[in-house]
């Protein structure tokens, strides 16, 4: 049983490893472009045109992170490429061992399985398709 309450906020981290508190990942990039390293003019656009610059801003390496229904969710652009990142965000927020981890690639492929899994990197090893609404890439 987790001994405190893990924050309601998510995370965008960037390429670099700065890593940016957001209640809502969309929100975050309209309210804030130039964090984003975006022109002001994104703070014009709607949700379905947000969600094509936070593709795009995963595309060029940036990592969304949240705790959502029990699961530790991540989009990023290249799971491989990403998984040191991954891991030390798990160990940042005390993730426990049997705690789902889902993690999203631009481009549709996913990965399923357990906080435990990352950290013995047999994680990738469960790629396929996984029913993760949260993600922004992949979407029909």
């Amino acid at each position: 049983m987790r001994w405190f309450k893990l924050p309601a906020e998510g995370l965008w981290i960037s390429p670099d490893g700065e890593r940016l508190t957001a209640s809502e990942h969309l929100l975050a990039i309209r309210d804030n472009p130039t964090l984003f390293g975006l022109p002001l003019a994104v703070q014009k656009m709607d949700i379905p045109d947000l969600e094509k610059v936070a593709e795009d801003l995963i595309n060029k390496g940036w990592t969304r992170y949240r705790y959502l229904d029990g699961r530790h969710h991540f989009e990023v652009d290249d799971a491989r490429a990403r998984m040191s990142l991954i891991r030390d965000v798990l160990q940042s927020v005390n993730a426990l061992a049997d705690e789902e981890l889902w993690v999203s690639q631009v481009g549709g492929q996913e990965s399923q399985g357990k906080v435990k899994d990352a950290h013995d990197h047999a994680f990738l090893r469960f790629e396929g398709k996984i029913e993760n609404k949260w993600r922004f890439s992949g979407r029909a």
